[in-house]
């Protein structure tokens, strides 16, 4: 039993690293992207668009509500995978405890 948890921590342990990696990522685009859109003085470390070049706010609404989606998705399945793993880890306890308690 104590191996079949230890392999079940473990794969929760990748799966959140996974997860969190996931959603700091998303979080950051975000982040660059509503930055972008909502200010015209936005990465000014670059050099001078043409004349003719005008932000297609459309296109990057529309991008940035997928990306909320994603956001959305990845923290639900970091929730979902954290009550799994305190679920399984009290079923573990409880179990080892009566087990302790049927060797007395």
């Amino acid at each position: 039993m104590d191996k079949i948890r230890q392999e079940g921590r473990a794969d929760f342990q990748a799966a959140q690293a996974d997860l969190q990696l996931g959603l700091e990522g998303v979080r950051k685009a975000l982040t660059v992207l509503r930055d972008y859109y909502a200010n015209s003085d936005a990465f000014v470390q670059q050099p001078a668009m043409p004349e003719k070049h005008s932000k297609a706010t459309g296109a990057g609404t529309g991008i940035i509500g997928i990306l909320e989606v994603v956001e959305s998705d990845f923290a639900k399945n970091l929730a979902k995978e954290e009550a799994q793993e305190d679920d399984a880890q009290s079923e573990y306890d409880e179990v080892t405890q009566e087990n302790k308690v049927a060797k007395t």
